[in-house]
């Protein structure tokens, strides 16, 4: 294999390997959404939401398998590896695109109308601090730097507004020290500025899935190109190798005159077929 054949097939291991990459990216993204943001997908508490982490890390294990076909199909030039890449990324890169569309008009429409809705269905649940609902507001307050959905007040339409808490929020809206230690409670409580978090959370998770679903986008968009190259790439050397077989069977399948001549008898002429093929090859 000379010439293009050969740029094909290394540009392909190239871009098998850059897939590879963004694959173990994606399984490592959805474990960072996981272990970092769990706060999140409690609070807006909706399956489709929840169950899109573990569609990306899935996406990701299944795109990391399919490059491992492509490099072996190059490599080792096997036109059933290259043939199931080619398959296997052409429903994939389909379905990509149907869902990156609808992320993008589920994450564009109205996400202030829905963030707004969700979290207010979780916040009145909040009880007292400790329980695992006020535990997941309490580390989006910390880590959003800010207080329910709208501000502090948003507490009094919830049952912590009532006894025995004395408090018109809970302490996880208070500011904390480099320890993590709340700065001090009872001027946060007094509502003194720079003591508590007077803006609410809605704003800090439309940042979140704005900024998320953009970078996605973004990723998605570097993915699709390259898978789309790929299976380009892999096709042209699937023709190529299908190709050069044929010739190769179409060489075996001639017969040596010279050689039939000087050794006509029937019983020698396959191992002589079979001599005359190693040549042409």
């Amino acid at each position: 294999m000379e010439g293009l054949p050969k740029i094909l097939r290394y540009v392909l291991i190239v871009l098998s390997i850059l897939l590879t990459v963004f694959a173990i990216i994606l399984i490592g993204v959805g474990i960072w959404l996981l272990v970092e943001f769990p706060s999140f997908n409690r609070i807006v508490d909706n399956p489709l939401v929840r169950s899109s982490v573990y569609i990306i890390m899935v996406v990701g294990i299944v795109l990391a398998i399919v490059s491992i076909f492509a490099l072996v199909g190059a490599i080792k030039l096997n036109k059933i590896f290259l043939l199931l890449f080619i398959t296997i990324q052409l429903v994939m890169f389909t379905l990509e695109w149907i869902a990156a569309g609808f992320a993008f008009y589920v994450g564009t429409a109205d996400a202030h109308a829905y963030l707004s809705s969700q979290a207010n269905t979780t916040l009145v649940q909040y009880i007292v601090e400790g329980d695992p609902l006020p535990l997941t507001w309490d580390d989006l307050h910390q880590k959003g730097e800010c207080c329910a959905i709208n501000g502090p007040d948003d507490f009094q339409y919830t049952p912590w507004y009532n006894p025995p808490n004395t408090e018109e929020f809970p302490d996880s809206c208070c500011t904390v020290d480099g320890s993590g230690n709340y700065v001090d409670t009872t001027q946060c409580h007094n509502r003194v500025d720079t003591y508590y978090f007077k803006d609410g959370c809605l704003t800090s998770l439309e940042a979140f899935v704005t900024s998320n679903l953009y970078a996605g986008i973004a990723i998605g968009i570097i993915v699709a190109i390259i898978q789309a190259v790929a299976i380009i790439l892999s096709v042209v050397l699937l023709c190529i190798l299908t190709e050069e077989d044929i010739g190769v069977s179409l060489a075996c399948g001639q017969v040596d005159v010279e050689r039939y001549e000087e050794d006509p008898k029937p019983s020698q002429r396959e191992e002589i077929g079979r001599a005359s093929c190693r040549e042409r090859v």
